[in-house]
């Protein structure tokens, strides 16, 4: 059994020094080495606590048996490596609806899987966004005294909106009220420009 892109945590208890030792790994593999089961852990560090002193040391790999082990051990996916359905299913729980069981769903802090969800499902509608704005460069022929004049212009409308794109993940609230607005805002600027970019068509065809 191999663990991938986990957070692994090992605690162990030493009652009689009064110390602890925790060890974490990015990856872990269950293996059989003779009759005993090891758990192989990588890309990890462990820290030492044996009364006042606390130590530390990395490792690239390493070797946990756990037979007669007095250890707890927890492993969670990050937000941002779970599937949008477990998201989903979180806000349900945050909202009091069906409870599902979804590791890291904080329902008192629900900011991260806004902000999760928001990067997933709203963040793309700003690629339209931005492909209307170049499209608006076809309007204005070169021959025109201000074509580089609107060339700059809808450059620096771009880079706003591919600014207000990754701000916008700063502005999750806990709130999902809140957040309304960030939701709509990608929407509402692809229907803007679509009418403009409709509307300044169809006043060149009358000009023709």
């Amino acid at each position: 059994m191999t663990m991938k892109n986990l957070k692994i945590f090992i605690l162990k208890k030493n009652n009689k020094k009064k110390g602890f030792q925790i060890t974490f790994a990015k990856k872990g593999v269950f293996e059989f080495k003779g009759n005993k089961r090891v758990l192989v852990l990588y890309d990890g560090q462990t820290l030492t606590k044996n009364g006042e002193n606390i130590t530390n040391f990395n490792f690239s790999k390493s070797d946990f048996g756990l037979t007669n082990m007095d250890s707890h051990f927890l492993a969670y996916k990050k937000i941002s490596e779970q599937s949008t359905e477990s998201l989903i299913k979180c806000i349900q729980n945050v909202f009091g609806g069906k409870k599902y069981n979804i590791i890291n769903c904080n329902k008192n802090d629900p900011r991260n899987i806004y902000k999760e969800l928001f990067k997933r499902l709203i963040s793309p509608f700003y690629l339209p966004v931005l492909i209307l704005i170049s499209l608006l460069l076809i309007l204005t022929s070169k021959e025109n005294l201000k074509y580089n004049k609107n060339k700059f212009l809808i450059f620096f409308l771009g880079f706003g909106v591919i600014v207000l794109s990754e701000s916008s993940l700063g502005y999750i609230a806990n709130n999902l009220i809140k957040n309304f607005s960030l939701v709509i805002l990608p929407i509402l600027l692809t229907l803007i420009i679509y009418l403009i970019f409709i509307y300044k068509i169809k006043l060149s065809y009358k000009n023709l």
